[in-house]
């Protein structure tokens, strides 16, 4: 019985340091990406010998987005793929939402902007419904579809700008 309470306490404490480390690899990505593509596989292995899978989702996400920004195409459809998996099998809304918008700016896919979107949609995440509409107008734009291109970013736009608002209005307002 002590036994599996220990071992219970140490399993915790390796997933409290996968998720500690994955923040920071997420968080570093752009900046220092190196290190964060080394903090993320780590992470993913550490994940894996546990069978932890919201950390194994959440460093094949990093990875894929690291592969991503490197031009590491291959990589970047695997990891993400494989990411988008995980999520959805744990009903990870937002996790799977991201997943879905990663494909699309890989692949310039409008269906997968869609699959976010309407995800996003029912999470009310009206930051998340911004970035997917311009993403959208992106590829319509790439496509040569200007005015549909244009239609989208007038929605993220505007979505934006009223976010702003209440961001300005909540700083203004007495305390």
């Amino acid at each position: 019985m002590v036994s599996s309470a220990r071992d219970t306490m140490k399993k915790k404490q390796i997933i409290d340091e996968i998720d500690t480390l994955n923040q920071l690899a997420y968080d570093i990505r752009n900046s220092h990406p190196e290190i964060s593509m080394k903090h993320a596989r780590k992470n993913l292995q550490s994940a894996q010998k546990c069978n932890y899978s919201e950390g194994i989702a959440f460093s094949s996400h990093i990875i894929g987005l690291i592969s991503l920004r490197s031009g590491d195409l291959q990589t970047a459809v695997e990891k993400c793929k494989e990411a988008l998996d995980i999520f959805t099998s744990l009903n990870d809304e937002e996790g799977t939402a991201d997943a879905y918008s990663n494909l699309g700016k890989i692949s310039k896919s409008i269906n997968s902007h869609q699959n976010a979107l309407m995800i996003r949609e029912s999470l009310n995440d009206r930051k998340g419904i911004s970035f997917c509409l311009y993403n959208m107008g992106r590829i319509h734009e790439e496509k040569g579809k200007h005015q549909i291109a244009l239609e989208y970013y007038l929605e993220s736009l505007n979505i934006k700008l009223q976010l702003r608002m209440k961001l300005e209005t909540a700083r203004a307002s007495p305390r």
